[in-house]
């Protein structure tokens, strides 16, 4: 009994920071379109993969049963977005452009 008290409250300590690493990854992606918008030179950056790795982590601690919903919040994150789709895309690009200059 103790040791599932502990691992809800590993896991949910775990899932908040999370959380708020979630949503400062958007915000720094709203407040970089805001800079845009106004000429700001300024970029705000996001912690990449963090929240987008204890999310699960978080939700694996916490005896919940079925974990399988545990990768949707994964993808929730906009720094693991980047790395699963935008990056792959950008490599193709570079080496399209490589092979077409040769």
């Amino acid at each position: 009994m103790t040791f599932q008290i502990t691992r809800y409250i590993i896991g949910g300590l775990l899932f908040l920071f999370a959380m708020w690493a979630v949503l400062f990854n958007w915000a720094s992606i709203f407040i970089n379109m805001r800079n845009q918008r106004k000429g700001i030179d300024r970029h705000v950056s996001m912690g990449p993969i963090v929240g987008g790795l204890l999310l699960p982590i978080s939700l694996f601690i916490m005896p919940l049963g079925s974990t399988w919903h545990a990768w949707f919040f994964a993808l929730v994150d906009p720094s693991i977005l980047f790395i699963l789709f935008l990056f792959p895309m950008l490599m193709i690009s570079i080496n399209l452009k490589r092979r077409s200059s040769s």
